[in-house]
């Protein structure tokens, strides 16, 4: 769309109609309202705006608020009633919120860190995710506390900064691979059972612009660099092939 205003609290709304409507929540509309809808806004988009693409253009306020009446009673529902859910990086802000938000949502979770935390809001199993042995007791430990299964494996542990890619892999760089990645991996390959007993889903938390969670230079700078030539000089493949 192309809106009066900014574009982030439209690409908010919309993500928030798209996720009311995937969990059942909010249920579509018939054909006929819809093209009666589509037919009205469209002639009323050309009566503002004329010929110039017409079809995507919007009123920021007037799509916002037309959104809010949308979704009026959607956010007293529990979709992730009964779900378990284990979110890594639990120590930070957002892995803070989104236990806070699952468990307000109707979810049981766990999640884990490095230090252990029984006082917390959430439970936190104490997990170091570069440590094969430590993971696989931490994943045990939050099975049990979820009642002995996980329906959504949600990865946001990391860690971030500069890894230059004309450099050689520094301690830090080492470090981001061995959290971000091997660390994933491993936390993903030890809950894999319960999640395929639970036809479950792993969800990563990541920038944007990362194709995979490695560091700044090899996951930001040359997926998202300015032209195909960049990103064949770092030898990486359009994202697509990573699918």
């Amino acid at each position: 769309m192309q809106s009066t205003g900014s574009a982030l609290p439209v690409v908010e709304a919309q993500s928030r109609l798209l996720a009311a409507y995937v969990t059942g929540r909010l249920g579509r509309p018939s054909r006929d309202r819809v093209l009666a809808s589509v037919t009205a806004e469209l002639h009323a988009a050309r009566e503002r705006w004329g010929g110039r693409r017409p079809h995507i253009r919007i009123d920021v306020d007037q799509y916002l608020r037309q959104v809010a009446r949308d979704l009026e009673g959607v956010r007293k529902a529990r979709p992730l009633a009964g779900r378990r859910v284990l979110v890594t990086g639990a120590a930070g802000t957002f892995g803070r919120a989104l236990g806070a938000r699952f468990t307000e949502l109707g979810a049981r979770v766990v999640e884990l860190d490095l230090h252990a935390g029984a006082s917390a809001p959430v439970p936190v199993a104490g997990c170091d995710l570069t440590d094969p042995e430590s993971v696989t007791k931490g994943v045990e430990e939050a099975v049990r506390r979820l009642g002995g299964g996980v329906d959504v494996l949600v990865h946001n542990a990391g860690r971030g900064g500069p890894a230059p890619a004309e450099l050689r892999p520094s301690t830090e760089g080492n470090a981001q691979l061995a959290l971000n990645l091997l660390g994933a991996w491993g936390v993903t390959a030890t809950a894999l059972p319960h999640l395929e007993r639970a036809r479950g889903r792993v969800v990563f938390i990541a920038s944007r612009m990362a194709v995979l969670p490695l560091p700044l230079a090899a996951a930001y700078g040359c997926p998202s660099g300015p032209s195909p030539r960049t990103r064949t000089r770092c030898g990486w493949r359009p994202a697509r092939t990573w699918a």
